[in-house]
């Protein structure tokens, strides 16, 4: 019931299979199948009355001019000539739409296109330059409100100039265009039972035969492959089952690029690498399946780059490519399958930082370099050093240069960093020299750890550089003591070794053997020892001996020296000077005031003669008693380990007069002049 603009049939002018002409014929609409005047709202035009409507529309197959005679009779033979009573028919004609629903609220005179209300049986209607794809709507009425028929037939097919109307919704034909399968919905539903079938073609294209679909029993069907299917449904069964031919066209099969995964309909994002080219090559798989093919490239802007299959990109953006296919099939003319690729291009760009050169300096820990990438991508980052490892960050510790290469997305880039391991030189030198004669005291900076040759050094003595000096040995005769510092570098300026040491003076002194008191008799032979810091001089020393200022012959550790046999400044005093490099001491050795050491035998206790100085025989040989004598045996003085107290007193302390006393004193051990004891006279002088 097409009655109502809303409930709107489908209708065409048919060719036969030899591409000539044929009528459409259907049934009118009258008064006693229920029509009646045409509904409010469109504006009707021509027609001054609209009895019994029925509203059809038609589509533009081929573009050009459509010529159509509309008739009405009780009935039409075979070939759509009436053959019954003539009945008048009107119509009015509006257009262009995009498609056929949604248009009944817009049908004015602005979009009416012809419009015919004469009292005739047969009515021209004429659609000029009508193009591909539009939709026209068509009223027809029964002006004489009887039963009949209504043919179409279009007059002006085949002549130049001239368009076609598709007949595919007539006949039930839908079509369809998917990408990746394509899902058929017939649009019935609640129906008793479908059915659903292949339909086959012979190589002439006329239809063959159904192929059941088993399993297939819903209002739907999901196809992955082009084809013709129909199906069979049963909702009215007082009418029978019902069928619909569904032709789809599903989207060519594309390999763009072997390694790219790109798909119709949908977005993708491509990474590749700066300087480097994409090539495309959208020539279908099956191309065989199609008429006719078009390739648009189009950019962000949607203006086309290129109608070629094969194209290049080499430059980041947003690209389309439209794939238009036209193919044959089961309903009239060749089918339009638009299929789009949209994708974004951009650069797969990074940045490699690894942190800049860096030197060490005697670095004991293992150093980390890490790898970081910045930059526009997505994909994983693939990591190779030069030492073979494939982390992000690796430990190093010796000089080296490091690379590692990025592979991201097959864009590889590599960057390298050099890392280098000083070491300062590593000497060694005494704690301290401690030597007068420094004609030996060599010091030696020779490094432990690097070349020799290749290292630089810096004397410095009590902080002031030693110009000059730039080897590892310095002889410290030249500069003297002090305290000696080196400073030397070999891989780097910055890497600097250092090494002391302190050069000291030793503290001399002499030594007499035997020397008591140090008080010796002219013309005794006293054994001078030289010793340094309370120890014997080493032997190899070179020494210098003076004695009363005047440099003597011997130049050994030992000096034998005859007291009183050089001649000097003090009496009774012999000054000895030592010298050994440097350094040097000195010593007084005391004469002892009587003359050739000797017993007295004069005292003159208020003159210059004062005591009784023995001491040289108590060093000598010791004095274990000392006895005066008067000149009448009798004894006026005694003292036991005598040296020097005798003054001319008696035992209580009484001066003796002046006269001849006797003498008797007994050595400790025997004396080399005068024996075990000594006897003899002593005249005390207290006149003088």
């Amino acid at each position: 019931d097409n009655s109502l603009c809303a409930d709107i049939e489908p209708f065409c002018a048919p060719i036969d299979d030899e591409g000539n002409p044929t009528p459409l014929v259907f049934p009118n609409s009258y008064f006693y199948n229920g029509s009646t005047a045409a509904e409010d709202g469109p504006d009707y035009g021509c027609l001054g009355s609209q009895p019994n409507p029925a509203w059809f529309y038609l589509t533009v197959q081929e573009s050009g001019d459509l010529d159509f005679l509309i008739s009405q009779s009780t009935a039409f033979d075979e070939n759509g000539e009436p053959i019954g009573q003539l009945l008048d028919v009107d119509y009015i004609a509006y257009g262009p739409f995009d498609e056929a629903e949604g248009n009944c609220d817009n049908l004015t005179s602005a979009n009416t296109v012809d419009c015919s209300f004469l009292p005739a049986p047969i009515e021209e209607m004429f659609i000029p330059n009508a193009q591909a794809g539009e939709v026209y709507l068509v009223l027809i009425t029964n002006f004489n409100q009887a039963p009949g028929y209504i043919s179409l037939n279009q007059v002006n097919l085949g002549e130049d100039q001239s368009g076609s109307t598709s007949c595919d919704d007539v006949f039930g034909v839908q079509f369809g265009c998917a990408s990746e399968g394509f899902l058929i919905e017939s649009g019935i539903e609640d129906a008793q039972a479908y059915a659903w079938f292949n339909v086959l073609f012979d190589d002439e294209g006329e239809l063959l035969d159904f192929v059941l679909i088993d399993g297939e029993d819903q209002p739907n069907l999901f196809v992955e492959e082009s084809g013709v299917y129909r199906m069979l449904h049963l909702s009215d069964p007082t009418i029978g089952p019902e069928e619909i031919f569904f032709d789809i066209r599903l989207a060519p099969e594309t390999e763009l690029n072997p390694e790219l995964e790109l798909f119709a309909d949908e977005l993708a994002e491509i990474n590749f690498c700066e300087g480097d080219s994409l090539d495309f090559d959208a020539t279908p798989l099956n191309l065989e399946d199609y008429q006719e093919i078009e390739y648009a490239w189009l950019d962000g802007n949607g203006e086309v780059l290129s109608n070629d299959p094969n194209f290049t990109i080499d430059e980041v953006g947003q690209y389309a490519l439209h794939i238009t296919t036209f193919s044959s099939g089961f309903g009239s003319g060749l089918q339009e399958c638009l299929n789009t690729f949209d994708f974004v291009v951009q650069f797969t760009e990074f940045d490699i930082d690894l942190g800049g050169d860096q030197e060490f300096c005697d670095e004991d820990e293992p150093q980390v370099i890490t790898a970081n990438i910045e930059g526009d991508f997505e994909g994983e980052v693939n990591y190779e050093w030069s030492t073979g490892e494939t982390t992000q960050s690796i430990e190093v510790s010796e000089t080296n240069i490091y690379t590692v290469t990025i592979d991201i997305d097959g864009c590889i880039d590599s960057a390298s960093v050099e890392y280098i391991f000083n070491e300062s030189p590593v000497m060694e030198l005494p704690d301290e020299i401690i030597n007068c004669d420094l004609s030996n005291a060599i010091l030696d900076a020779t490094p432990l750890n690097t070349d020799v040759e290749l290292t630089l050094f810096q004397w410095f003595l009590d902080g002031e550089l030693l110009e000059g000096e730039s080897l590892e040995i310095i002889n410290t005769s030249t500069y003297g003591h002090g305290l000696y510092e080196v400073e030397a570098f070999s891989d780097a300026e910055d890497c600097i070794g250092l090494a002391s040491t302190f050069v000291g003076t030793q503290d001399l002194s002499i030594f007499i053997e035997n020397s008591g008191d140090n008080l010796f008799c002219v013309g005794e032979t006293v054994e001078l020892l030289a010793f340094a810091d309370g120890e014997a001089l080493a032997q190899e020393s070179s020494v210098a001996w003076f004695v009363n200022g005047q440099q003597q012959s011997a130049s050994g550790t030992n000096f034998d020296f005859e007291i009183g046999s050089v001649t000097g400044t003090m009496n009774d005093v012999d000054r000895v000077r030592l010298v050994v490099g440097e350094c040097e001491t000195e010593i007084d050795i005391e004469r002892y005031p009587i003359e050739n050491c000797i017993v007295p035998q004069g005292l003159s206790p208020e003159g210059m003669n004062p005591s009784l100085d023995l001491r040289f025989l108590n060093d000598r040989s010791g004095i274990t008693k000392l006895q005066i004598f008067n000149r009448y045996g009798k004894r006026v003085f005694q003292q036991n380990n005598y040296e020097n107290s005798f003054v001319g007193q008696d035992e209580g302390g009484n001066s003796l007069v002046t006269g001849t006393y006797f003498l008797v004193i007994k050595f400790a051990q025997p004396d080399p002049v005068y024996g075990s004891e000594y006897r003899g006279w002593l005249y005390i002088n207290r006149e003088q």
